[in-house]
């Protein structure tokens, strides 16, 4: 209950640091998502869903190369969390994340290191953002959680360039929360 207490409060406070941060960036975002709804919807549901899915196959199979262990501390804490409250968590994973996240991840670090370079956007962007994930098991002492950052990395490059190619936050959020909402029905039914 208490690791599920602290999930929430963190994403809820990321979410309220993030949105007094980039206000003026949340606010470009959504009145360009207005404009070009469909398409960003598009993008970000079925595009954006379809990369992760192909990008998950990918890095499931390097895991699978590099370790006997298929999921991280990670998947196993949602998963049993989901077991434990259900509607928290997926008002998490496909609500609170997604939007933490990518206001983070893309919305900060992605457009901050844009400007300096391309590449170095993907690699930071991606690479935070597979750390975070294995974070609490690396800094635990175990190491071998680094090789679960993989499919998290690949997700975060997928995240990233939904972002870049639609040039709008609304949209990887789309994704992230689409292959977030998939993989709680998978977990939980």
């Amino acid at each position: 209950r208490l690791n599920l207490m602290l999930n929430v409060m963190t994403d809820l406070l990321m979410i309220l640091i993030s949105v007094f941060c980039l206000k003026d960036f949340i606010v470009r975002q959504i009145n360009d998502f207005m404009k070009r709804k469909k398409k960003i919807i598009i993008n970000g549901v079925v595009i954006g869903y379809l990369l992760c899915f192909v990008m998950s196959m990918i890095t499931a199979l390097l895991v699978r190369m590099l370790t006997a262990k298929s999921t991280s501390a990670n998947q196993e804490a949602v998963v049993s969390l989901a077991k434990y409250n259900p509607v928290i968590m997926l008002l998490m994973t496909v609500v609170f994340a997604p939007l933490a996240e990518e206001l983070l991840f893309r919305g900060f670090l992605f457009t901050f290191f844009r400007k300096y370079n391309r590449i170095l956007a993907y690699v930071i962007s991606a690479f935070m953002f597979g750390f975070v994930h294995v974070m609490s098991a690396v800094m635990g002492g175990n190491l071998s959680e680094f090789i679960q950052m993989i499919p998290y990395v690949g997700m975060g490059l997928v995240f990233a360039y939904i972002y870049e190619s639609n040039d709008n936050i609304v949209a990887s959020v789309l994704t992230h929360a689409t292959s977030n909402f998939i993989a709680m029905l998978l977990i939980l039914f």
